[in-house]
C-alpha cells in the first residue's frame, strides 16, 4: 500500500486531519506501479485519513466582549480576557490558568463600539 496526502495539513498545531490517497503498488525498479486493491488483499487497507500537527497550539491571551456601553453615538465594550489553547480544525479551545499566558501580550481591556450616530 502507498498513501499520499493529498492537501497540507489544515491546521500548524493542534490536530488536524488530512485526506490520504491509498493505492496498491508494486516497486519495479524503484517506482511505484499501481496494482488492483486485491493484490494487496493480505495486508490491511490503511486509513484514508491521517492525523497531522498533533503538537499543542501555543498559549494566548483571548476575550470574550461584554455588552456595549451605549447604544449608539460611541461608546465602550469591555474585553473580558483569558488564556487558552486552540484544538485544531475545530473551533474549541482548552482554558487555561492565567499564568501560562504571563509574559505574552495582552489585547487592550476595552473597544470602541455602536459609533453610528444617534437619531436625532
Amino acid at each position: 500500500w502507498e498513501t499520499r496526502a493529498l492537501a497540507p495539513c489544515p491546521v500548524t498545531c493542534g490536530g488536524g486531519r488530512v485526506l490520504l490517497a491509498v493505492r496498491c503498488v508494486r516497486l519495479d525498479r524503484g517506482h511505484p506501479v499501481p496494482l488492483p486493491h486485491s493484490k494487496c488483499g493480505p495486508e490491511p487497507r490503511p486509513s484514508s485519513l491521517e492525523v497531522c500537527s498533533p503538537e499543542p497550539c501555543p498559549a494566548r491571551w483571548r476575550y470574550k466582549l461584554a455588552a456595549c456601553s451605549v447604544s449608539c453615538g460611541g461608546g465602550v465594550v469591555q474585553r473580558i480576557l483569558y488564556c487558552a489553547r486552540a484544538h485544531g480544525e475545530d473551533d474549541d479551545e482548552e482554558i487555561l490558568l492565567d499564568t501560562q499566558c504571563q509574559g505574552l501580550p495582552r489585547p487592550e481591556l476595552q473597544e470602541a463600539c455602536s459609533l453610528e450616530p444617534c437619531p436625532p
